[in-house]
């Protein structure tokens, strides 16, 4: 990505989460959500925090198997930091497009061969969406009044986020087994690369190699059915790592109506109806499902409670990772 289309989108960024806070303070008193959060235990921030980092070590530790898997070592920290990468440049690019392109710089900075790193990322967002499918399955059947009895923009938003998940399943299946696709995607970056280069290459001969080495990395993969289930066990666990927080602060509300399960299967809702919106980081709307959804579990602190919960998982580890990210890469990655 040039660094004029991701300061671009650092400022619509910003300029959402602006509106969004303005639209939510404005209609409820500052001086009340202030108070109910002020009254949260420290010990249930610090659990949260727990888990964000806990989420970062998983997929830290997911790279670092798959990697491995395709005879290429990497430290524990730079899967960690894939993961980081992912995370924030998702968050502030449309329908999460900047994270994958992202890792894929830095791990071609590491020497990881391109075809080894593709795989990996295809595989990752394959696990990613598959985990919000069975959630979808979850949902419709131990939860439906979160999806019929929510008012149709709702339901629409629902069902929209899990067909566009099924088929980022079917699409990325193709992309590991097509290499026409795989040909488009590899000319489509060198091409870029070689307008933000000065030495102008021809990378022909470069994506012929990479195509017939590919088939036999993607054949690899597939036979490794253990790495594959650990892999699936590892980025679910991630998941739930990240939606735990939602019942954290539930808890931390003295809250005990509804149990665990309930309250992971509301907050896997919220993140598939978000799945069909092209504002980053589904800003706004996230909050708006969340706000309308929490009234059920969180009563009259709904509002309190969803500010919290998107601060602890969304926008706080967001502000500590633009600092991770400026100072590794100025330390690690700005001479390679």
């Amino acid at each position: 990505m040039k660094k004029k289309n991701i300061i671009i989108s650092g400022i619509i960024f910003i300029f959402l989460i602006f509106i969004t806070f303005f639209i939510i303070f404005h209609n409820y008193s500052f001086t009340t959500i202030y108070s109910n959060i002020k009254n949260v235990s420290l010990v249930y921030i610090l659990i949260c925090l727990i888990l964000i980092i806990l989420y970062f070590i998983c997929q830290g530790t997911y790279f670092k198997l798959i990697l491995k898997s395709e005879n290429e070592n990497i430290t524990f920290f730079q899967g960690i930091y894939y993961s980081i990468v992912e995370f924030f440049f998702s968050a502030i690019t449309p329908s999460s497009t900047g994270g994958q392109p992202i890792q894929l710089y830095y791990m071609t900075k590491d020497k990881i061969p391109m075809r080894k790193s593709i795989i990996a990322l295809i595989l990752n967002t394959m696990i990613f969406k598959l985990f919000f499918v069975v959630g979808g399955i979850l949902i419709l059947i131990f939860s439906k009044e979160l999806v019929f009895n929510n008012g149709l923009l709702i339901e629409m938003l629902f069902f929209l986020g899990l067909l566009i998940d099924i088929l980022m399943i079917i699409g990325c299946l193709l992309l590991m087994y097509n290499q026409r696709i795989i040909a488009v995607i590899l000319k489509i970056f060198y091409k870029l690369k070689n307008r933000l280069s000065k030495n102008k290459k021809d990378y022909n001969n470069t994506i012929v190699e990479i195509l017939e080495k590919y088939v036999d990395e993607a054949k690899f993969i597939n036979e490794n059915k253990r790495t594959i289930i650990i892999s699936i066990i590892i980025t679910f666990i991630q998941r739930i790592l990240l939606f735990s927080i939602t019942y954290v602060i539930y808890r931390s509300f003295r809250f005990n109506t509804l149990n665990y399960f309930e309250i992971l299967l509301l907050q896997i809702f919220v993140q598939i109806a978000c799945e069909g919106i092209i504002l980053p980081g589904g800003v706004g709307v996230s909050e708006f499902i969340s706000k309308y959804l929490f009234k059920t579990c969180f009563g009259i602190y709904f509002t309190s409670a969803m500010v919290i919960c998107r601060t602890l998982s969304f926008y706080f580890p967001l502000v500590i990772l633009l600092f991770v990210i400026l100072f590794v890469t100025k330390k690690y990655y700005i001479q390679k």
